[in-house]
């Protein structure tokens, strides 16, 4: 078992984000079709707003939540990035891709309810209900915001 701390969590979760970024940008690079590069464009650009909102958790939270050892997180860390990005995005349809973002997304979610679960302090499930809130407020942003990449 790996034991880690919240930071390192959040500093995965920055990093994801990241990745997804960059997944999204070289797939919308790779895209013949306008409106999925645009919808993947627009999906890079969400993913790294994401990887610096949790930078900024990460930068602003308490230390003493930020050195929280967290047992067995990694028995529950989702490899998503890599597994979407295996993915050729570009070749799917508009709505495939969006299916599999809000996946991620809800995988992450689930992640974040485990992880609050097993906090232990009103600090540490403060932070975890704020990640919640974020991850579920972006994801309904996302899907309400490419819906018009539909009507295109």
């Amino acid at each position: 078992m790996q034991v880690e701390q919240i930071k390192d969590i959040l500093d995965w979760l920055s990093k994801y984000h990241h990745q997804m970024s960059l997944c999204y940008d070289r797939s919308a690079n790779r895209s013949e079709s306008s409106r999925i590069k645009m919808l993947l464009s627009y999906l890079a650009e969400h993913e790294q707003s994401l990887a610096d909102a949790v930078a900024k958790y990460e930068k602003i939270a308490d230390s003493q939540v930020l050195n929280t050892w967290c047992y067995e997180y990694m028995d529950h860390k989702p490899d998503l990035a890599e597994a979407l990005c295996s993915t050729d995005l570009d070749q799917l349809s508009l709505e495939q891709i969006v299916s599999r973002c809000v996946a991620a997304h809800d995988e992450l979610i689930v992640l974040y309810r485990y992880l609050l679960g097993r906090s232990d302090t009103d600090r540490l499930k403060e932070l975890f209900e704020n990640l919640i809130q974020l991850e579920q407020n972006e994801s309904m942003r996302m899907v309400r915001d490419t819906s018009s990449y539909a009507d295109l």
